[in-house]
């Protein structure tokens, strides 16, 4: 009855894997395992895959039809845990491919079983897939990663349809005798449980007629049902078998899987590409200065060259390379290319699995474009001796240039930006400016007198450079002194000096002057500084002008350069002396508050050096508080009105 059950829902599968793969065809699969069956893949072409380059293999045989074998790639974007490699299986591998749209799909190919396989799992088997092949081992351990799906899960675990895959290897025992079939694909932590559906699942069957019982070996099993990459129902983990072995001795292998009990259902293993390795000598370089280039450059970067064996039981070996043509040179590298001559051999004293050689290319000053250095090495660490080439990279130095600012006239207070561009060597670069010690490739300086300023910048090789550039400061002319005579204007009783700084003239006028037609009179810090108003010359001591707004004052200075000064005459009318002490202004400099001190209620404008009105504001108290935070810095000056008169106070902004 239960043949004819798993017989029924066969058919009823059959015909649904039809209709699916026809939308999966039609519709496509993301994360989808690539199958490449026979017979465009040919059993050699199979063991090919797994066994490796250069490993001596022949005789290669296989049982079962065309599709039960093949090759698959694209496994890492599935839930199979192996990314290439090679298959076998029950039935047919196109039914490989997932989503798990079925829960008993497979192909009666109708083919018989193995003996090997008979003899350990539970029933005959059948539809066995078998591939054999004798191969020499280049190393002590035979080890390959695997694993076994079924569509026997989880219906049919612990019936007799106990499908099953076997590793049998036959040769000499490195411990005395032979292997004899010895089956290596067993339950890890186990001595020879084999890997069938009964001994590796999750212990429950949900919808299947046989009972459920606990789970055997659950840690090795991975539940696929509903799965989206793969068909299979469940699978192992990835599991690995290794066996002893004698190096350079022949081996038979057998590889197989296959159903038990009946025909129907499919199982299949993957076995991981390149599971046979031959023993490598690695070689590689450990450059320095770190950090560089992972190249060896011409008097910069040197290296080691480490060799390293798979383990230091090799030991003691001597390996023997052969230094060959360059890009540069048919031949070998001429003497005088490295510091130190390049051996022709390597010794691994016993105990030690690495050694090493130094490498230090000299600068030779010429352009040679990358070359290469090649160690072609020869391994003997197997049954038969191989050659590795192995390629490093050499490049050429170059020494370092640089270009710089011109030298640069300016005018006094005004900035510059300096650069210095530096090319080859090896960047990025390092800059140190002097004077003023700064460290980047570009400056903004303001020099108040003639200055050369040096650079010296380092590239990753530490090779340096220096060059510099001359900022030519010419003046800018200045008021020394700003007064108006009284003999020269005969409406003030006195004369009246104004307070010079920062670009402003500030004076202030007894109650009553009139402020037009004040003949000026000056004196400059440089001789030949040429002032005007509005393109009106002036002379001191000569010419009159309107100083009831403030004037600004150009100066065409000697070499050329030139200035503004800004002039601001205040009246200060009923001014009395208890009034002006008691208006203040402070800090001074203030930052974004300016604080008063008033001796009255009144009204304050606050100016900028070039007269322009600030800000306006009316005033109550003794102590005001004004907001200046939106203010550039600078000079400004205060002027507060009350009953009492004016009073003007200058201050700075300065943050």
């Amino acid at each position: 009855m239960i043949h004819f059950l798993r017989e029924l829902v066969t058919v009823m599968y059959k015909y649904l894997f039809i209709f699916t793969t026809f939308i999966l065809l039609h519709q496509g699969v993301s994360g989808q395992i690539f199958i490449s069956p026979g017979p465009d893949v040919t059993p050699q072409d199979m063991v090919e895959n797994i066994v490796g380059d250069g490993i001596i293999y022949d005789n290669v045989q296989f049982q079962g039809a065309d599709p039960m074998r093949g090759i698959f790639t694209n496994g890492s974007t599935t839930n199979l845990g192996i990314n290439s490699g090679i298959f076998l299986c029950s039935g047919s591998g196109y039914l490989i491919p997932g989503p798990n749209y079925q829960t008993a799909a497979g192909s009666n190919m109708g083919l018989g079983g193995h003996p090997s396989l008979d003899a350990i799992t539970t029933a005959t088997t059948y539809d066995a897939a078998v591939l054999s092949f004798d191969f020499v081992p280049e190393s002590d351990t035979l080890k390959f990663k695997y694993v076994f799906g079924s569509e026997e899960y989880n219906e049919w675990v612990f019936s007799t349809f106990n499908d099953v895959f076997g590793y049998f290897v036959t040769g000499p025992n490195p411990f005395g005798g032979s292997y004899d079939d010895k089956n290596v694909a067993i339950v890890p932590g186990t001595a020879n449980t084999t890997v069938t559906i009964n001994n590796v699942n999750n212990g429950y069957s949900p919808g299947g007629v046989v009972p459920t019982g606990p789970c055997t070996n659950c840690d090795y099993y991975a539940d696929n049902t509903n799965g989206l990459t793969l068909e299979y129902d469940g699978n192992t983990t990835v599991l690995t078998a290794w066996l002893l072995v004698v190096p350079c001795e022949t081996y038979s292998i057998k590889i197989g899987v296959a159903d038990a009990g009946d025909y129907n259902y499919d199982s299949g293993v993957f076995i991981e590409e390149n599971s046979f390795e031959c023993p490598q000598i690695e070689v590689e370089t450990d450059p320095y200065p770190q950090g560089v280039s992972d190249k060896m450059i011409e008097g910069c970067v040197e290296a080691d060259i480490i060799f390293t064996l798979p383990s230091a039981a090799y030991a003691p070996i001597t390996v023997y390379f052969d230094l060959s043509e360059s890009t540069a040179y048919p031949a070998a590298f001429p003497p005088g290319d490295f510091e130190e001559a390049i051996p022709d051999s390597v010794v691994f004293e016993d105990g030690f699995d690495s050694v090493a050689i130094h490498i230090n290319p000299v600068y030779d000053g010429l352009i040679e474009g990358e070359e290469t250095l090649r160690l072609i090495i020869e391994n003997t660490l197997g049954c038969i001796v191989r050659w590795d080439t192995v390629d490093f990279i050499i490049t050429d130095y170059t020494l370092l240039y640089n270009t710089i600012t011109q030298n640069t006239i300016i005018c006094e207070d005004m900035e510059i930006d300096l650069w210095v561009h530096v090319e080859n060597g090896i960047p990025p670069y390092s800059y140190l400016w002097e004077p003023g010690g700064f460290t980047n490739d570009s400056i903004t300086v303001s020099p108040d007198s003639t200055t050369t300023y040096f650079v010296n910048y380092t590239d990753m090789c530490q090779e340096t450079g220096m060059d510099s550039t001359t900022v030519i400061v010419f003046p800018v002319c200045d008021f020394e002194t700003f007064y108006f005579e009284s003999a020269l204007n005969p409406g003030l009783p006195y004369d009246i000096y104004g307070e010079v700084s920062n670009d402003t003239v500030l004076l202030a006028f007894p109650a009553g002057t009139n402020l037009n037609g004040l003949v000026a009179s000056f004196t400059t810090d440089l001789e030949g500084c040429i002032p005007s108003i509005d393109g009106v010359l002036q002379e001191s001591g000569v010419t009159a002008n309107d100083f009831s707004d403030p004037l600004i004052y150009f100066f065409w200075g000697p070499g050329g350069c030139i200035s503004e000064w800004t002039v601001i005459a205040d009246i200060e009318t009923g001014l009395s002396e208890n009034f002006s002490d008691s208006f203040s202004v402070y800090p001074n400099p203030a930052d974004d508050q300016l604080k008063l001190k008033l001796p009255c209620s009144g009204e304050v404008q606050i100016f900028n050096s070039l007269g322009q009105e600030m800000i306006r504001k009316k005033l109550d108290s003794p102590f005001e508080m004004i907001d200046v935070g939106t203010l550039e810095e600078g000079l400004y000056f205060s002027q507060f009105y009350c009953n009492q008169g004016l009073a003007t106070r200058k201050f700075i902004i300065r943050r």
